[in-house]
């Protein structure tokens, strides 16, 4: 709730921002001369100027703004993230887990080392991956 309050601040002083930037930019448009927007009007040049300088702190409280926002949005999206790889983590290493158990198990059943029979499963998987690579599987239509 805080984040979409924080946000329609954000976009308010945004657009507040804006009507500031707009009036400067019409401010310095008024004291230029007319054939040559970037020089002043003989004897208003301290108003030329205010204007110039008020357009660029506000295109830097601008920019600042923006900055924040995209920030706020890349850390929703890790923070939204999370949870997901987390599970996704925890039903890996359950795998993980009960293909040792099996590996184990068959070990004792057949009398091996269960190394020997992790080392088995690690060269199937690799092998495997190689076969894959050369030779990547098409998918269906």
């Amino acid at each position: 709730m805080k984040w979409k309050q924080h946000d329609a601040e954000v976009k308010d002083a945004l657009g507040f921002l804006s009507q500031i930037r707009f009036r400067a930019y019409i401010d310095r448009k008024t004291f230029a001369k007319p054939g040559n927007p970037f020089e002043p009007i003989p004897g208003m040049e301290k108003e030329f100027e205010d204007a110039a300088i008020t357009i660029q702190r506000v295109n830097v409280i601008q920019w600042e703004l923006d900055n924040r926002i995209r920030l706020r949005r890349i850390v929703r999206s890790i923070v939204t993230k999370i949870p997901e790889v987390l599970l996704f983590v925890l039903i890996t290493i359950g795998f993980m887990v009960l293909v040792w158990t099996g590996l184990t198990f068959a070990g004792l059943y057949f009398n091996l080392k269960p190394l020997a029979l992790f080392i088995g499963a690690l060269v199937i998987a690799v092998a495997n991956e190689v076969v894959n690579r050369i030779k990547p599987r098409q998918r269906r239509k």
